[in-house]
């Protein structure tokens, strides 16, 4: 017994199974030279207590299929053994649920593949499977680049046949056809989308990106594949990269990256990606800290779109200082775009500005929009007027 406490050391490794293979999510070591006395029996106790239920936490992640403890028992001589003291599955879950967002305004059409990857057509999966892409922390890029995320949103039928409806009932414009032959080309599309994903991610020897070094993946994708193909395999080796880190700890990762390289093509696809990350309430609302109102969110909002940290509120979060730098230096043009689109969608929504009465909301109004007309886009500034004059109309008919 004095030889297992004492003269061993005891490792740990928290294995997960995910998407049907095995990798160590943790390491947890005894750590018993920081102690000022021996490693006893009621250490040990505690440690594999703890290191259980670690185990045991990780299954309330949905992604995660299966989970198992090793302890690893280590002589000082070199000799070592290693045993599973834990594994379990979680227990049968009921179905989730997931509601579609609605999207106002005409979407553009698709007609190519290569489409659905691009900016606009991103804009709108983000905010139709918002519900769908929250619950796995994703933005539109690592779904479509993902095969496992995919094969789930397939597998919720109701969810993915409500989407394709609800986006083809909003293509118009003179080249539209009837809205069945919409739905056609947009599964047709989409199933091309998600033979491609499952193909290469079949792929044996599949391209990863080593450490921050974005400039020697895109060197060995491009090396043997171009155009496209080329750029799936990019997209998907930067997913894999940010696959389970929250919105914050992609966009750092996003900025690690972008520092790293002057590409064009792989500037552009990063920028995408923290677009994506832009379609997220749940990254806004950390992005830039407690605001009070919702006045106070679309300022601070339009004080990064233009480089600047807000004025006011209560803690944004750590990514806002590098973030602002980068679109100050206009290296981030879709990130700074999306950010005016979420702060016209606020300003268009029926909620209120401020805390106050009527005549506090009116007057918030007004001078939130000759703000909006002066520092907002050329572009979307009469998009802004309409807008307000719309809240005036609310706020006579409210009485």
């Amino acid at each position: 017994m004095f030889s297992f406490f004492q003269a061993r050391k005891l490792r740990y490794e928290i294995h997960v199974q995910r998407d049907d293979r095995w990798q160590i999510k943790e390491v947890v070591d005894d750590e018993r030279d920081s102690l000022k006395r021996k490693f006893d029996r009621l250490d040990f106790q505690a440690l594999e207590a703890e290191v259980i239920q670690r185990a045991k936490d990780v299954l309330r992640d949905p992604r995660i299929q299966a989970v198992k403890v090793l302890r690893e028992r280590s002589r000082p001589d070199g000799f070592t053994t290693t045993q599973e003291i834990f594994s379990e599955a979680p227990t049968s879950k009921p179905a989730e649920t997931f509601a579609i967002g609605e999207y106002k305004g005409a979407v553009e059409l698709c007609t190519t593949v290569e489409q659905l990857y691009e900016r606009p057509s991103c804009r709108v999966i983000g905010f139709v499977l918002r519900s769908y892409l929250e619950r796995f922390t994703l933005t539109p890029l690592e779904l479509l680049h993902h095969y496992s995320y995919i094969r789930k949103l397939e597998q919720n039928y109701q969810l993915r046949n409500a989407a394709v409806h609800h986006i083809a009932a909003r293509q118009g414009g003179p080249e539209a056809a009837g809205l069945k032959a919409r739905i056609d080309v947009l599964e047709k599309l989409l199933g091309a989308a998600s033979s491609i994903a499952k193909a290469v991610w079949q792929e044996s020897g599949r391209l990863k990106l080593a450490g921050d070094d974005i400039e020697a993946l895109n060197r060995a994708v491009t090396g043997s594949f171009s155009g496209a193909a080329a750029k799936f395999r990019i997209g998907l080796a930067l997913s894999d990269a940010l696959l389970g880190t929250g919105f914050d700890g992609k966009v750092a990762a996003l900025l690690r990256w972008r520092d790293r390289t002057e590409d064009p093509l792989l500037c552009r696809f990063l920028d995408e990606f923290v677009a994506g990350c832009i379609d997220s309430p749940q990254f806004v609302t950390s992005l830039i800290g407690g605001q009070g109102n919702l006045s106070g969110a679309l300022r601070a909002l339009a004080d990064l779109s233009r480089g600047q940290l807000p004025a006011k509120g209560r803690g944004p979060s750590e990514i806002a200082a590098p973030l602002v730098a980068r679109i100050k230096k206009q290296e981030f043009p879709a990130t700074e775009a999306a950010i005016w689109e979420r702060i016209l969608r606020e300003f268009e929504r029926r909620t209120p500005l401020t805390h106050e009465d009527k005549a506090g909301e009116w007057n918030e109004v007004k001078r939130l929009s000759l703000f909006f007309d002066s520092v907002a886009p050329i572009a979307i500034r009469k998009s802004f007027l309409d807008a307000a004059q719309i809240r005036y109309q609310r706020l006579r008919q409210a009485g």
